[in-house]
């Protein structure tokens, strides 16, 4: 276990050790040990490694939702909604909001990155809702914003799923329309 534990450690896990390796962090005792044991060995360097903490969150978010979503639960979060499909790219071409990002089928740990070309002139709206049309967030943007970031916290509502994103004006005309994931991983 110690071997299997320092090779994902170091990204050198091949594809049956993985498989190994995610079967035995489905053990609730296995994954608190080597949550733990990733506190302990980043303690003791020197650095200090944002890479640790993408670690941590990859064992803290994937494994974790493994554990408390059925497949089912998965499939349904998970699921299009086919009229936002169709026009990802029509609306986004045709806006006068140049994207850069976020790029779309994104998989998000922890939050969102906007950013654009160049700014608009007018306040635009940000509305996020989840693959049921639930709306988790409505947020004005300033004129002359080129780049802002949002938090995706499971507080408020952020499940692994599969959400969209609109940037509209005043008037709730859609500019541009985005996908995102959170646990994408979840559904291999």
């Amino acid at each position: 276990m110690n071997e299997l534990f320092d090779k994902f450690l170091n990204e050198k896990l091949n594809e049956a050790d993985r498989k190994e390796f995610e079967t035995l962090l489905k053990n609730p005792e296995f994954l608190e040990t080597t949550y733990f044991n990733l506190l302990l060995k980043q303690s003791f360097l020197e650095d200090d490694s944002l890479h640790f903490l993408k670690i941590l969150k990859e064992v803290e978010q994937l494994y974790y939702y493994q554990e408390t979503y059925t497949l089912e639960e998965l499939i349904a979060y998970f699921a299009p909604i086919q009229e936002y499909e169709q026009n990802l790219s029509a609306i986004s071409r045709s806006s006068d909001v140049q994207i850069i990002r976020p790029e779309n089928f994104i998989n998000c740990v922890k939050d969102l990155q906007f950013e654009w070309k160049t700014p608009s002139t007018i306040p635009l709206l940000l509305i996020i809702e989840n693959n049921e049309y639930d709306v988790l967030l409505r947020k004005e943007i300033p004129p002359q914003t080129l780049s802002f970031g949002i938090q995706l916290s499971a507080q408020k509502g952020f499940k692994p799923g599969r959400y969209y994103w609109k940037l509209a004006s005043k008037r709730h005309q859609v500019s541009a329309l985005g996908v995102f994931f959170i646990g994408k991983d979840l559904m291999k």
